[in-house]
């Protein structure tokens, strides 16, 4: 499953619950697109990461740790400038898109105490972490992008922050059905699935699928062939997935073909239709996001090791073949001598 707005809810949810009055302690950026700082909240410390790697970017708490490097990068040092010892006010998801902004409370030059945003962006490649001020000044970000990278919105210190085109999707925090019955009638040559993911900030493919599974609907069915009844069920089953995700009701599990198999999606809700394969539960969200990269990583390494190993055999295999022609062929002209 891509990082879909309901799972940024639920790490949302998370990260309130445990951060909010928190202060920033240490901040390091063990990679180019990755920082991580620490947090000393009342009763517990957590370590922070924020990844904007274009392959698996996402915000959590982590257990696991890095190697820093010994002179730290120029976006950190503005992280440790004007947030590190500062206080985490806020943590909140704009309209329901894949951003996570904290607001982070400190002392400016002055003395004066002022808002910072620690701002995620999670759009696959385009991801990006940026720092701005009270008044969405950006003061740096973890990847610059001039209008030679993007004509349609800069990110460069001194720029006025924007959020990312909305593609005019709806928020569906605020799902009515008068309004939703409307916009599934106009929907001409659409599948249902596809309605969904498209019409709905935040709704990914699969997530689209797992609410047809639960209106017993098929997710390929057209909205124009749609009845009253089986409208009504859809409505329903999207209405009962966004009450969950405002109660805060998040159910983090990783869903496998069979136990020790492999990996085929994971989830923040219960996904029924996937009942019948093997899931392994997880106490939070971020204990599942780590769970699951940390895997994906590992079978990664594991298939790069083997390719690595399978080319070195081979290249050994023609080597040596290679040194048998040779040698059949000086022994065939010695013979002749």
């Amino acid at each position: 499953m891509a990082l879909d707005g309901i799972t940024t809810a639920a790490i949302v949810t998370e990260l309130k619950e445990k951060l909010i009055g928190g202060r920033i302690d240490k901040v390091h950026q063990p990679l180019a697109d990755e920082i991580r700082f620490s947090v000393r909240a009342i009763g517990a410390n957590y370590k922070v990461l924020a990844s904007a790697n274009s392959g698996h970017p996402r915000m959590h708490i982590t257990e696991n740790t890095r190697e820093n490097p010994m002179t730290a990068p120029l976006f950190c040092m503005v992280l440790r400038k004007h947030i590190a010892g500062g206080k985490i006010i806020d943590i909140c998801q704009p309209n329901f898109e894949r951003i996570i902004i904290i607001k982070v409370e400190s002392a400016n030059e002055m003395g004066d105490m002022t808002v910072k945003n620690l701002i995620l962006e999670i759009m696959g490649k385009h991801s990006n972490l940026i720092l701005t001020d009270e008044n969405n000044k950006i003061l740096d970000s973890i990847k610059r992008v001039s209008h030679d990278k993007s004509s349609v919105r800069e990110v460069l210190p001194g720029k006025t922050y924007v959020f990312p085109p909305s593609q005019d999707k709806k928020n569906p925090m605020e799902l009515e059905e008068s309004s939703f019955s409307s916009l599934l009638h106009v929907q001409e040559g659409q599948k249902i699935q596809d309605f969904l993911y498209k019409t709905y900030t935040g709704i990914s493919p699969i997530m689209a699928a797992e609410i047809c599974h639960e209106a017993k609907l098929d997710a390929s069915d057209a909205c124009e062939q749609m009845t009253a009844e089986k409208e009504h069920a859809l409505f329903t089953a999207f209405s009962n997935t966004m009450e969950q995700v405002k109660a805060g009701t998040f159910s983090p599990a990783v869903y496998y073909q069979k136990p020790g198999g492999k990996i085929l999606d994971f989830g923040v809700l219960p996904m029924t239709q996937f009942d019948g394969l093997y899931a392994k539960a997880y106490p939070t969200v971020s204990a599942l996001l780590e769970g699951f990269y940390t895997e994906r990583d590992n079978a990664a390494h594991i298939r790069q090791k083997a390719h690595d190993t399978r080319r070195l055999v081979m290249t050994n295999i023609e080597r040596c073949v290679k040194k048998k022609d040779i040698q059949l062929k000086t022994a065939g002209c010695s013979g002749q001598g």
